[in-house]
């Protein structure tokens, strides 16, 4: 199987940036990393055109944003099918930046139903990118599952060249099944689009950079409740929404899910998605934008102490879960972080603790007790 690897900044343009007021097409904008992309986009002064497959469903976009930052920011487009070829070829019209974070994310078992539709979305809207002259900067939400699968108390370093090619081959053999089989299908769609925007640009040498995010799970704040309710209608778990569930008392529900691994602050996951657009030394880089690792032991442990009134509830630790135990080049990305933080918000901050984000994920959520938080305990450790 072909290997491939990622080309540095020298091969891909000149690395220009986009400037305050420039126009930028973030597909998947209804979504739980998308939506905060779109925050802090508006929030660094770009204008944003919002992609959504559905734009009625999600008319809390234009609401959220236009009072927060005016009307004149912040639109909405729909396109219903990011496989249709030409899908984004009106939407991406007038743009100077894309940020692709629309995927296929059913969590399905079978390979052909989620990796070829999202290897075409994403070069569908490469395409149209190297159709405008307009483009500069082309950022790709992947995944650190792209780099590593599911590896428990194994020692492994990865590098810019790590590629999960692992996950990638085992959902297309005979019968795959086995422990975290929904999440190994999503990687080896993670790595199968991310290689073919990689390969896009050496072939197709378009007059903008590509940019990949390579993110773990994301824990914060959820910004809509329609988010929410969306997400519980399609019986799909977002990521930050384990705190809730696990709070609930239905760990078992979902601890199959998900192995033990690192994880990534939601507003963190955003801010490193904008400093691909505005910061020039990103340009051509895949960044490892995950921060400690965790499992669902700390979890539990976290909730406890956040809610000490509630610990009968949350249930007994996992006996032998083990530990994430990969070494991930992710020093880069906190540097970055501190960086588009201090443009932004004028405070070079880096990454937020486990434990205050498990709490800014359940504050203000249905069926969480106002009033029970220990939020003493979480800000220790800011």
């Amino acid at each position: 199987m072909t290997k491939f690897s990622y080309f540095p900044p020298s091969e891909l343009g000149n690395g220009e940036v986009l400037a305050e007021g420039s126009l930028v097409l973030i597909t998947g904008a209804p979504g739980l990393i998308g939506s905060h992309v779109v925050d802090q986009c508006l929030a660094a002064g770009l204008k944003v055109r919002g992609a959504t497959r559905d734009r009625q469903r999600n008319a809390w976009l234009d609401e959220y944003f236009h009072n927060k930052y005016g009307s004149a920011m912040y639109e909405t487009v729909e396109v219903k099918d990011m496989t249709v070829d030409g899908a984004y070829d009106e939407a991406v019209k007038d743009c100077a930046g894309v940020v692709h974070l629309a995927t296929i994310g059913t969590f399905s078992t079978v390979a052909d139903e989620v990796i070829p539709p999202a290897v075409e979305g994403a070069l569908n809207v490469i395409r149209a990118a190297a159709k405008q002259p307009t483009i500069k900067r082309f950022v790709y939400t992947s995944s650190s599952a792209a780099a590593l699968g599911p590896k428990v108390n194994e020692e492994i370093t990865l590098t810019q060249e790590s590629w999960n090619e692992e996950d990638a081959e085992f959902v297309h053999g005979p019968s795959p099944s086995g422990p975290f089989l929904p999440m190994r299908v999503y990687a080896a769609s993670k790595v199968k689009t991310e290689q073919a925007l990689w390969k896009f640009m050496e072939e197709e040498k378009p007059g903008f950079t590509l940019t990949s995010v390579l993110p773990e799970p994301s824990l914060g704040r959820i910004l809509h409740q329609a988010q929410i309710d969306q997400a519980n209608e399609g019986l799909r778990v977002l990521s930050a929404n384990y705190p809730r569930i696990v709070y609930a008392g239905h760990l078992n529900a979902i601890k199959d899910f998900l192995p033990p691994r690192r994880f990534t602050p939601l507003s963190a996951a955003a801010a490193i998605h904008v400093a691909g657009l505005i910061l020039p030394d990103t340009a051509g880089e895949r960044i490892f934008a995950c921060s400690e690792t965790w499992n669902w032991n700390r979890m539990l442990g976290t909730l406890r102490t956040l809610y000490p009134t509630k610990v009968d509830q949350f249930g007994p630790d996992i006996e032998g879960l083990g530990h994430d135990l990969s070494k991930v080049p992710n020093d880069r990305a906190e540097d970055i972080l501190k960086r588009v933080n201090k443009i932004i918000y004028g405070k070079a901050e880096g990454w937020a603790s486990f434990e205050e984000c498990v709490r800014d994920c359940l504050e203000g959520m249905p069926g969480v007790e106002v009033g029970d938080s220990n939020s003493e305990a979480a800000d220790k450790d800011k």
